[in-house]
């Protein structure tokens, strides 16, 4: 059987039903307008399974997908140099990216951006920013192309760590011959941005309080292994410190196992605590060896890809701001349960990331990433 075409009052029919349902239904013409599969390139600073990053990224990976659009992954196993020629290679062939998320990597941003710059390729910066040494202004100035930021608020979280840590000491009368509370600092890398960011926080807590000492903060580089050498040789020059502080959930897991090589119980006479809120965190805060872990900036691959399909579909969010902060949240023993309970199954496919989207829904005055909403919908399902 042949059809015929259709005649011109059934066409104008058709398109009149179309009009219809896509009032009726405003996510057909949703996908009706976001057919071309936009490609993501993250570019993450360590390897692949990292405690943070490869949780970061799984998020972010299945807001993609609820998106419609594409990711890929680049790791720069601890290598600056190999990240930039990563955002090289992600610029041009015929699966080149439509978006460029990158963190400022041992003050790399510059260089990073002047590839972006180069290439007329859009970029956005993620978990890491600039300090005030790193001269490339505010997005869409100097470099056109950078199109925008999303970083957590490091030095609130290295703020709120500390005086936790401090008071929970305080509590269990573990402090010094004096009365005070002699503490250290473990940072990550002292050219990283979030180092130095949550390092000031410390600083602050410290600065706020007349309860503490600071003896030495010292850098671990981001890893276990070290933070566990350092904590021992730190603890040898000063015996009569009981809180260690670390950058990360990771650096402070190294200082749990160093405690015990000293005859101490960590969480009880050695007060610790980090930053990332990784599954090891949870588990340790939970057995009590680990105090405090700050975090849930994990989040923000998946707040980063709302906001680029939200830009790339015609609904930028310079209409609101270019530099977003996202908030951590402290996890203490008082609460791990609760977040483990919906967090440790990590079933990210439970959430529809396209309720946050103001092209799937225009009707939101204003977006709303934050951890409780998030909660609230692992919750109900």
């Amino acid at each position: 059987m042949v059809t015929s075409p259709a005649s011109p009052p059934e066409l104008r029919k058709f398109g009149v039903v179309l009009w219809i349902l896509f009032c009726i239904f405003p996510s057909l013409s949703v996908a009706a307008e976001a057919r071309h599969s936009h490609r993501l390139a993250l570019f993450v600073t360590r390897a692949p399974g990292d405690a943070f990053w490869g949780l970061f990224a799984k998020v972010m990976q299945q807001a993609v997908d609820d998106l419609g659009m594409r990711l890929d992954i680049y790791y720069a196993h601890g290598n600056r140099e190999k990240m930039r020629q990563q955002i090289l290679e992600a610029t041009h062939g015929p699966q080149k990216a439509d978006v460029l998320v990158f963190p400022n990597f041992k003050k790399g941003v510059e260089s990073f951006l002047q590839v972006a710059e180069s290439r007329k390729t859009p970029a956005f910066l993620v978990n890491q920013g600039s300090g005030e040494d790193e001269a490339i202004g505010d997005p869409r100035g100097k470099f056109k192309h950078w199109i925008g930021e999303l970083r957590p608020d490091d030095e609130e979280a290295g703020f709120v760590l500390a005086n936790l840590l401090i008071e929970r000491a305080m509590r269990l009368g573990v402090t010094a011959p004096d009365g005070n509370v002699q503490v250290i600092g473990i940072e990550g890398i002292h050219s990283d941005f979030a180092s130095r960011e949550r390092t000031k926080g410390l600083l602050r807590a410290i600065q706020s309080r007349s309860d503490a000492v600071l003896r030495q903060i010292v850098p671990a580089n981001w890893d276990e292994g070290h933070a566990r050498l350092s904590f021992e040789i730190l603890k040898r020059r000063y015996p009569n410190v009981t809180v260690a502080w670390a950058a990360s959930d990771l650096m402070a897991l190294g200082i749990i196992a160093a405690t015990r090589t000293h005859n101490l119980e960590p969480g009880l006479d050695i007060i610790n605590g980090g930053i990332d809120w990784t599954a090891e965190g949870m588990y340790a805060v939970k057995s009590g060896e680990m105090n405090v872990s700050v975090g849930g900036h994990f989040m923000e691959g998946a707040w980063v890809a709302i906001l680029l399909y939200d830009y790339l579909n015609g609904k930028d969010f310079a209409d609101f701001q270019l530099r977003w902060r996202s908030r951590m949240l402290p996890i203490t023993r008082q609460n791990v349960e609760y977040y483990q309970e919906h967090l440790a199954q990590e079933r990210w496919e439970k959430i529809d990331f396209t309720q946050f989207s103001r092209v799937y829904h225009p009707e939101q005055p204003r977006y709303n990433f934050s951890l409780e909403r998030v909660m609230l919908m692992l919750e109900q399902r």
